[in-house]
């Protein structure tokens, strides 16, 4: 993953912000340029559906890369730092973290939100990606995170990942939905008594609401 996907990886980005930030229109695109007068380098960011950039080296006349090696060192782990200062002042000022990537994962969220008062909770340090959402009585009714898809089913690449929502249902229920498209034995769950869905829209908003409200019932 890029250096700037992985910054602005779950953000949506507001093209309007961008401009109030510096960003000029360039055809179809947005382009933010910031000189590094002290290493004779210029900045180029380019905003068309995601941010893109690179590093000019003034002096050369070419681009300068050296600074994406992850483990940079010395003089190119400090033009990272500085392109990375720059890259996440921008997330903070000009974006919105949305949680996941997925679009049904944010409509539930919303739905958890409007329905039920509940906002996620990232509990764990470990899978930070996982959030959960607890009754009024403290049980958790929903958990919703980032899964490896070769956990979920014996088909997919090992390298594979996808937003995933595990919901408590009751446990003759669970028999009948794992043998269906769209449902898995529970991931990190007790599987006769959770189920995980996937968040591609295999299954309808309505459907996994429904799922939803039966869980929250169950706590």
């Amino acid at each position: 993953m890029t250096i700037e996907r992985q910054t602005f990886d779950k953000y949506v980005i507001d093209p309007a912000k961008l401009r109030e930030y510096g960003f000029s229109p360039s055809g179809d695109k947005l382009v933010y340029t910031r000189p590094l007068p002290q290493d004779d380098m210029m900045i180029v960011l380019t905003y068309h559906e995601g941010i893109e950039g690179k590093i000019l080296d003034l002096t050369m006349g070419e681009e300068y890369l050296a600074y994406r090696v992850d483990d940079a060192t010395g003089y190119s782990a400090t033009i990272r730092r500085k392109y990375l200062d720059l890259l996440e002042d921008i997330r903070d000022k000009c974006c919105q973290n949305v949680y996941y990537r997925s679009p049904q994962a944010r409509r539930l969220i919303d739905y958890i939100q409007r329905t039920y008062d509940v906002s996620p909770e990232f509990l764990w340090d470990k899978f930070p990606s996982f959030a959960a959402f607890r009754a009024s009585s403290g049980k958790w009714f929903a958990l919703m995170g980032t899964a490896p898809m070769a956990k979920l089913t014996l088909k997919a690449n090992s390298d594979d990942k996808a937003e995933v929502l595990n919901v408590k249902l009751d446990p003759a229920v669970i028999q009948s939905l794992v043998a269906k498209t769209g449902y898995y034995p529970a991931y990190h769950m007790n599987k006769k008594s959770w189920v995980t869905v996937i968040l591609d829209d295999t299954l309808s908003d309505e459907e996994l609401e429904t799922r939803i409200g039966e869980s929250f019932a169950l706590v």
